[in-house]
């Protein structure tokens, strides 16, 4: 299997698990936290599908179907009957998957049995001993470290990469350091690296060991695709936990600004676009004040992180829009945030197109939700002040 294939199978893996659940069709389960609460704990059966996003997030209890988290510690204690998906700082999956693994992080750790395949993408990455796998492990990272049982094959691209796992297939890695301390691999090895893997009379090979030398022109162009489809799963999964938590956390708020744009989309525009080049001129004025940088800083801060929670709006009212004419009917808001951000980081990644409609994302729906969250704050303001 080529590293071309091999990349993307995780962008498909990554893109079909998160628009199966999304779908209207099946029932769900949402856990969000309440406004005195940055965590959520899951101590009580779930009987469907379970969505959750928070600071924290702890899954003690039986989850009988897909399992979707994100926070920046995500803490996962027992196995879904389906699926999991999971983003986070640190992500900790201790009993497995009743299916496949979708796990992205800066630190990712599993233990337990996996029914299914593996896709992971992290900073540092650790299957531990007790970790078994009946399907396939693709991961990519800084720091790799395999332990346990995989009974099919590892596609693994690191910097630094330890095993000591029995591989029942094959193995092929694209590496700076490969370190083997015992273990097997059932079938051939090929790594791609310039140094040779270390501990080799550790662990038995069954088939052919062939180590091939990264091109001369290109810093580990070999891994370039395994990166590329990890930085894509990464930025997927960032970017629907972003809409799951704004939908599940702020529902009212975003319905008030997607009323404003449908109600006036020209004069949301024309605000956003007023924001868009007011904001920067205000800040270069403050910056020739002696005093007027502080202002300028907080200006620009500001404007960066409207412009960044305005796109995640924007999937959301753009994934809310394609399903309400999907299913003819209102849908709860998350199911947008999922189908929204999916669809568009899968279109903005195409090369040429993806810039053309990035484009038209932007000024067709993200300044006009800029414009139309100046207007809801304005009313609400007014609202305030009228009591």
């Amino acid at each position: 299997m080529s590293r071309y294939l091999i990349s993307l199978l995780v962008i498909l893996g990554g893109t079909v698990a998160f628009l199966a659940p999304a779908l209207p069709a099946s029932a769900a389960v949402f856990m969000a936290p309440s406004d005195q609460n940055s965590a959520v704990a899951v101590n009580h059966p779930v009987a469907d599908d379970l969505y959750t996003a928070a600071q924290s997030v702890d899954v003690t209890a039986p989850v009988s179907g897909e399992l979707i988290a994100a926070g920046n510690a995500v803490t996962i204690g027992t196995a879904p009957g389906r699926s999991i998906v999971a983003a986070g700082n640190t992500v900790s999956v201790e009993s497995g998957s009743g299916y496949n693994a979708y796990l992205a992080g800066n630190t990712v750790t599993l233990s337990g049995v996996y029914n299914h395949d593996v896709y992971v993408a992290g900073n540092t990455v650790e299957l531990r001993p007790d970790t078994v796998i009946n399907g396939d492990l693709r991961v990519a990272g800084n720091q790799i470290t395999l332990s346990g049982t995989v009974k099919g094959a590892v596609y693994a691209a690191g910097q630094n990469i330890s095993s000591d796992a029995a591989i029942g297939g094959l193995m092929k890695a694209w590496d700076q350091s490969l370190t083997f301390s015992g273990g097997s691999v059932g079938g051939d090895l090929n790594y791609q690296s310039a140094n040779t893997a270390a501990g080799l009379n550790t662990v038995k090979i069954a088939g052919k060991t062939t180590r091939t030398q990264p091109p001369a022109n290109t810093h580990y162009s070999g891994r370039w695709w395994y990166f590329a489809a990890g930085g894509f799963l990464m930025s997927l999964l960032g970017a629907v936990a972003l809409a799951l938590a704004l939908s599940l956390i702020f529902p009212r708020r975003i319905q008030s600004i997607q009323a404003e744009v449908r109600r006036d989309w020209g004069g949301a525009f024309l605000r956003g676009l007023a924001f868009l080049i007011v904001v920067p001129v205000a800040g270069v004025i403050c910056m020739a004040i002696v005093v007027g940088w502080q202002i300028a800083i907080a200006l620009g801060l500001a404007y960066l992180l409207a412009l960044f929670l305005a796109n995640s709006v924007g999937y959301i009212l753009m994934g809310q829009w394609i399903v309400e004419r999907l299913s003819h009917a209102s849908q709860p808001l998350w199911y947008g945030g999922v189908v929204g951000a999916v669809i568009g980081r899968i279109l903005l990644s195409i090369p040429v197109i993806g810039w053309l409609l990035g484009l038209a994302f932007f000024f067709g729906l993200v300044l006009p939700v800029v414009g139309g969250a100046m207007t809801a704050a304005k009313k609400m303001y007014e609202s305030v002040n009228t009591i």
